[in-house]
């Protein structure tokens, strides 16, 4: 009998990508994954790097888990969503869109 244990900071890549862990903290962001709901705020529609949205969860008090987008086309927006909670993670593929996922310690 194998006992799985959830672990909020290092969760699997499930994209088959190897994901650039911020060794400092133990951070693993998720790629193709999108938390949610659970929404604060969106901080920017131009947020140009996944670290920038990390940052900004950071630098917000109530802030635990980020969702940043990234679109293929270079107009169109960036949104970071800044979030209370991760409990609505699911997969997120879409053509043309790379969802970004993590907790606040990742930056």
């Amino acid at each position: 009998c194998a006992l799985n244990v959830y672990n909020p900071v290092r969760k699997i890549d499930i994209s088959g990508r190897s994901p650039k862990p911020n060794l400092m903290s133990g951070c693993f962001p998720e790629f193709n994954v999108d938390y949610y709901g659970n929404d604060i705020t969106i901080i920017s529609y131009t947020v140009n790097k996944w670290q920038e949205c990390a940052r900004e969860c950071q630098n917000n008090v109530k802030c635990k888990f980020w969702t940043w987008i990234k679109k293929d086309d270079v107009n169109s927006d960036r949104p970071c969503f800044l979030k209370t909670s991760d409990s609505g993670r699911i997969l997120k593929k879409q053509a043309g869109r790379e969802y970004i996922s993590a907790s606040v310690i990742c930056a």
